[in-house]
């Protein structure tokens, strides 16, 4: 049956003669249609540059074989554990945007630190370690206490020491001013090091108290958290430096800030106190009102501190020095004096007595070798 000319639709694979059967306004559509296609048909084509494109695939794999190489070598000698090396190596390599982006930032050691590590002279611990006996633990200790003095010389070498007194302060007023007394009663030399320093009524009262100390011939140093005490003018420590103080920032961020230099989150968050080397603070609490009870507009924190006095103060000592050593690349031995009254205090134990006489009893008579 044959169809009527009204019914007749134009559609792509209809033969030539189906204009002459289309309607006037279908005819109107279709010639806009192919007018527009014309036109979009003789705009010029864009073509997206690539750079994988441009370069040759040789080029490529020879720049990423001595990137690798170069990463390799320089993880290599930074001397890490073997586990952690490798681990760099591989992320650094295989992600090599994130990866080389992430160790710049947060990895890599600073080039100062490692400067100040090669000058150290006598390393705290190390000197603690040296002339120290850890080994002869008292006999009176049980074996759990035994296994715990073990555990901390093997996984953080903090051998054991005795204090002679241990106090907890948990008042915040009765800290800061057990704190101001010990400061004042210094004779030899004050040792701080906090996160937070706010220059506040307290920050200034303890800064006003240590310039009174260096004035008298105390040696002062005072070492915070850059980013923890951030907007902390040097202004603050004015008269403790103009007395003859010392006051370093911890991880120093620098303008212009150089990523390949800095570890962001390479942060001191120590809180103590020294005092001639026989007493100390160490605890919680950081510098400002809202530590020491007085109103702020901080939110108020009730933390913790420990008196400590005796021998387990050189231990805060030395963790104060590598510190120091780590910001400035200044070597300050511990005092020799002390540590040799520590070796002497070691030497009375009654293991050491014991192996003292036992060497005795093994050496041959004064007169039989004559």
């Amino acid at each position: 049956m044959r169809r009527s000319p009204a019914t007749t639709r134009w559609s792509p694979t209809a033969p030539a003669n189906a204009w002459a059967r289309a309607s006037p306004r279908e005819s109107r559509a279709r010639s806009a249609a192919t007018t527009t296609t014309t036109l979009r048909s003789h705009r010029p084509r864009r073509y997206s540059l690539c750079l994988y494109d441009e370069i040759p695939r040789w080029a490529i794999e020879l720049a990423f074989a001595a990137y690798a190489v170069i990463i390799t070598v320089t993880v290599v000698l930074e001397r890490r554990r073997p586990t952690s090396t490798l681990a760099l190596i591989l992320g650094v390599v295989f992600v090599p945007v994130g990866g080389l982006l992430v160790y710049l930032l947060f990895v890599r050691r600073r080039r100062r630190q490692r400067r100040a590590r090669e000058r150290r002279i006598v390393r705290p611990f190390e000197a603690m370690r040296r002339f120290v006996r850890v080994e002869d633990l008292p006999e009176s200790m049980s074996p759990l206490q035994r296994s715990l003095v073990r555990l901390a010389i093997a996984t953080a070498a903090a051998p054991m020491r005795r204090a002679d007194q241990v106090v907890l302060l948990s008042d915040p007023p009765q800290t800061f001013a057990e704190i101001g007394r010990a400061v004042d009663d210094a004779q030899e030399f004050v040792h701080l090091l906090f996160y937070i320093w706010r220059a506040d009524a307290t920050g200034r009262e303890l800064v006003a108290r240590l310039a009174a100390r260096a004035r008298a011939g105390v040696r002062v140093r005072v070492l915070f958290d850059h980013v923890g005490s951030f907007g902390l003018s040097d202004d603050h420590f004015a008269p403790l430096v103009e007395a003859g103080g010392e006051v370093e920032r911890f991880g120093r961020l620098r303008i212009p800030w150089r990523p390949w230099r800095s570890r962001l989150n390479f942060r001191n968050h120590r809180k103590l106190v020294v005092i001639d080397g026989v007493r100390g603070f160490i605890g919680g609490i950081n510098i400002g009102d809202e530590y020491s009870g007085r109103p702020t507009k901080h939110t108020m924190w009730r933390d913790l501190m420990v008196d400590i006095r005796g021998d387990a103060v050189l231990g805060l000592d030395a963790v104060f020095l590598d510190d120091w050593l780590a910001t400035t690349g200044a070597v300050v031995d511990l005092d020799g004096r002390r540590i040799q009254s520590l070796a002497h205090i070691d030497a009375r134990r009654p293991a050491a007595r014991r192996r003292r006489r036992a060497r005795r009893a093994a050496l041959p008579p004064r007169g039989a070798l004559s």
